[in-house]
């Protein structure tokens, strides 16, 4: 989108340390199963999967004995034939027919996430039993699909995918689809088919002043491709690192030339875990390194540096060649430089920049399928937190609202982190941890928050003194007395955001959610409509 539409668009329309409970996201897009992730892992308390998703149609979730989705397995399709119909396939390839299916109009949104859970369900009698591949919505107990297996297969696997880009958040704990069930493992088993199956760069890089690292263990003999890109999608410049037996290289395209590649026999081992890291910096540099040495193996400096967004793996395969399930990687990412999930830093920073997002930037908001990015810019002698939001050109602008209107920002800084949530709240309260997303003259500072209105879903600042939330919206800067803080999700008193080369220091305050509200939005009591996590 150019600057002029999106200045349109805001006129109409207006726009650390990890721990457990984390729920994960991915994005989908492409009828493939590449990557697979443990069942145990994603099961709730009540042994459901419990899942939201944000999807146009065709949204696919399989449970799989194994790896390799030609085998025997269970396929739910939500969805299907426009968002017209629910399908279950059993024990079947999921290309085959569907053993049952049920009228389901409009089960699903773009606009919004839909919550959902499936389950093995056995019922047993006296001497016999029977087994139920089950279907339900939000916090309902009963199915609104169900299909019997005489001989059931036992889930290993999980995986997702999708016609159209789609959004899932899964691994919920309960009910009340605001909490992950475990601890987060971030594993997955990579498959030759292709890429995907995306993940947010900000939820799994460590972040640092000039620029963020992926850590990750790979085990496997053949060729693991590690793609970063701008957008969920593999077409245009995107970065692509390949590993294999007899060393490694970097890409800016997927079928491109190589920009720089290392060699060295035996570089992969099937039989253990081997450390790698990529890391992209703020100049242009992207590198790749192995184990607990800071040197890289191979880098490459790019002229015209891309903003990478998102994370994906894929074995590589010969196009004519049938899919083989023997060829495979075992992956743990999301780590931190000891290789484990506490290591992970996930600082928040602001970072300058002019026209482009940094790599791994924290997103917060959304209109349609478009992606909005926490930004802070300066206006009146003020620094006003509002919303990136990326164009065609993979340029973008910061809108903030001031003075009861919307303003275009060139010059802003990006918020970049990880391990954050947005925690609800009301009527001027600010939750433990919130994180200060700008200054006021002689007054208190200002908080990160977003609203969801007319199905936008906006980026906006908190005024505590003054009790509202103001968000951009029709030209207009709107009050809110109901909205969501950015917050880390560790419970901290005190702590820091490092902007540039200073140390800002900010604090975390308590929240009463249960305080009367006087403005009512209902996507956030709608049980089958919230939203919790960036």
């Amino acid at each position: 989108m150019g600057s002029r539409f999106m200045i349109a668009l805001f006129m109409i329309i207006v726009p650390s340390k990890a721990n457990g409970n984390d729920v994960k996201t991915i994005y989908t897009i492409g009828y493939s199963y590449s990557q697979y992730f443990p069942y145990e892992d994603n099961l709730s308390t009540d042994r459901m999967i419990r899942f939201s998703v944000r999807a146009a149609r065709d949204a696919h979730i399989l449970l799989a004995p194994s790896h390799d989705a030609d085998e025997p397995v269970y396929e739910i399709v939500l969805g299907a034939h426009n968002n017209t119909d629910n399908h279950i396939r059993g024990r079947c390839p999921c290309q085959e027919a569907p053993n049952a299916s049920v009228r389901t109009v409009n089960l699903l949104s773009s606009q919004e996430f839909r919550n959902f859970w499936v389950r093995i369900h056995t019922e047993t009698t006296t001497g016999s039993s029977k087994t139920y591949v089950q279907v339900g919505l939000g916090d309902s107990d009963k199915p609104y699909h169900d299909w019997r297996d005489s001989r059931p297969l036992v889930p290993r696997y999980l995986s997702f995918r999708s016609a159209l880009r789609t959004e899932w958040r899964y691994g919920f704990k309960d009910s009340n689809y605001d909490a992950g069930v475990s601890e987060d493992r971030r594993q997955t088993i990579v498959t030759p088919p292709g890429f995907g199956q995306y993940f947010a760069l900000s939820d799994v890089v460590s972040h640092t002043v000039d620029g963020v690292t992926l850590y990750f263990t790979v085990r496997t003999s053949k060729e693991l491709q590690v793609l970063l890109s701008p957008l969920v999608s593999t077409l245009g410049d995107i970065y692509l690192i390949g590993i294999h037996e007899n060393g490694a290289y970097i890409r800016k395209r997927l079928l491109g030339e190589h920009k720089a590649s290392y060699q060295q026999t035996r570089f992969l081992n099937e039989r253990e875990r081997l450390r790698f890291w990529i890391k992209l910096t703020t100049d242009g540099v992207i590198m790749l390194g192995k184990g607990g040495s800071l040197s890289p193996l191979v880098q490459w400096r790019d002229p015209n540096s891309i903003s990478a967004q998102y994370l994906s793996f894929a074995m590589s395969q010969n196009t004519n060649e049938e899919f083989d399930p023997t060829i495979y990687a075992d992956v743990q990412y999301g780590l931190g430089p000891d290789y484990s999930l506490s290591s992970q830093d996930c600082t928040p920073r602001w970072k300058e920049s002019i026209g482009r997002l940094p790599s791994g930037a924290v997103r917060g908001g959304w209109f349609n399928q478009e992606e909005m990015y926490v930004c802070r810019a300066k206006h009146e002698g003020e620094t006003v937190p509002g919303n990136y939001i990326v164009n065609k050109d993979k340029t973008g602008g910061c809108y903030i609202s001031y003075n009861f209107s919307v303003l275009q920002k060139y010059e802003y800084e990006i918020l970049t982190g990880c391990n954050m949530k947005w925690i609800p709240a009301s009527l001027g309260y600010v939750p433990e941890g919130a994180i200060v997303g700008g200054f006021r003259k002689g007054k208190p500072k200002y908080y990160i928050v977003r609203v969801k209105h007319e199905k936008v879903l906006i980026i906006g600042k908190l005024q505590p003194d003054e009790r509202i939330a103001h968000v951009p919206y029709n030209g207009q800067e709107l009050p809110f007395t109901n909205y969501e803080v950015l917050v880390q999700k560790t419970k901290i008193e005190t702590a820091s955001i490092i902007t540039g080369n200073k140390v800002v220091p900010f604090l975390g305050g308590s929240a009463d959610i249960n305080s009367d509200r006087t403005t009512s939005i209902s996507s956030l009591q709608n049980k089958n409509e919230r939203y919790s996590y960036v």
